[in-house]
């Protein structure tokens, strides 16, 4: 399988000379409205909010990847709810005979939706830049540090203006 092909910033911020998208089309900065099936569940619109704050930090968020952050919020709570189901009920379950006698120990079913559900969450995360291997491929100005009280501090003291 060739390499994917990666975006041209993502080949400036490595100093590649040669970008390997010759008309690369960008996306514009825009907000996208949550699909109808978000919007009806509270959980869903809430972590829709969540993860559209956290791309528009990284200055990647765009009304055409509607698509790919709607299936990221649906996996992300379908994963959530296999994990508290596993918390509440543990991840292997008894398996008895008519007479209550232990026939076998087996894992539950959930496990391997948690497992499924994480590692598809975890393929739409590197494709939004929300891990910190995604986000080296990320312009260098979409991620600008957020300024503390420590740093307003420090531009008084060394006598930093703006």
């Amino acid at each position: 399988m060739p390499p994917r092909p990666h975006p041209t910033s993502s080949l400036q911020s490595w100093r590649s000379k040669t970008p390997n998208r010759v008309h690369e089309v960008l996306a514009p900065a825009t907000v996208p409205d949550a699909p109808t099936f978000i919007a009806a569940s509270p959980e869903l619109l809430s972590c829709w909010d969540d993860v559209c704050d956290k791309l528009a930090t990284l200055g990647v968020l765009s009304h055409v990847d509607e698509g790919v952050i709607a299936r990221y919020v649906a996996m992300l709570e379908r994963h959530r709810r296999a994990s508290a189901f596993l918390e509440r009920h543990g991840s292997i379950f008894e398996v008895r005979d008519g007479t209550g006698n232990l026939r076998q120990i087996k894992t539950h079913p959930m496990v391997a939706e948690a497992n499924t559900t994480a590692a598809a969450c975890l393929k739409l995360e590197r494709e939004l830049g929300l891990t910190p291997a995604a986000r080296v491929a990320l312009p260098t100005n979409a991620t600008k540090s957020v300024p503390t009280e420590d740093d307003e501090m420090d531009d008084i003291i060394l006598g930093i203006s703006q």
